[in-house]
């Protein structure tokens, strides 16, 4: 999931500078500009961590709806199209989670 999330960030940063904006590039940018609650420390239980992950990807994928929002009212549709692809492996990715707490 890590690796999938850093390459997602990296299309998403690209993406941005394309457009004329400046990438956040050091650890301490990105936490202070995260909207992600802080992981709980002393959650050890795999069960917690994975619904603590669970939430951080609806989360996520609820951003990139609202910036997939803005992209239609600017009638961008590259930028559109990115952002609906990172929501489905997003929203696949959350699947495969939920599926695991099942078993």
């Amino acid at each position: 999931f890590a690796d999938q999330a850093r390459a997602r960030n990296d299309e998403l940063a690209e993406r941005g500078v394309t457009l004329g904006g400046l990438a956040l590039g050091t650890v301490r940018q990105v936490a202070e500009a995260s909207r992600l609650d802080e992981p709980e420390v002393e959650a050890t239980n795999e069960r917690r961590l994975i619904e603590m992950l669970l939430g951080g990807l609806g989360r996520h994928a609820k951003g990139l709806r609202e910036a997939r929002e803005v992209a239609v009212e600017v009638d961008d549709a590259d930028t559109e199209d990115l952002l609906t692809g990172q929501i489905r492996e997003v929203e696949k990715s959350a699947w495969f989670l939920s599926a695991s707490l099942e078993s």
